[in-house]
C-alpha cells in the first residue's frame, strides 16, 4: 500500500508542477536528510530578494531626488 501511494504521488501531474517536488519526493522515499540543500536554497532566494529590494530602493531614491531637484 505504501509503495502504491508513493507511486501515485510521483505520477500526480499537479504535484509534479511544484518546484523541487522531485527532490522532496526523493528525500521522503530514501530517508536521507538533505537539510543543507533546502537551507542553501532558502538563503540563495533570500539574498536574491534582498538584492532586488536594494535595487528598487535605489531607483526610488533616485526618482525622488530628481523630483525634488526639478521642483
Amino acid at each position: 500500500m505504501q509503495s502504491s501511494l508513493l507511486n501515485s504521488t510521483l505520477d500526480d501531474k499537479n504535484l509534479s508542477k511544484l518546484p523541487n517536488f522531485k527532490l522532496l519526493w526523493k528525500q521522503l522515499v530514501t530517508m536521507d536528510y538533505g537539510g543543507d540543500i533546502y537551507w542553501n536554497k532558502y538563503n540563495y532566494t533570500r539574498m536574491s530578494l534582498r538584492k532586488k529590494r536594494a535595487c528598487l530602493e535605489a531607483l526610488w531614491v533616485t526618482k525622488q531626488q530628481k523630483t525634488y531637484d526639478s521642483s
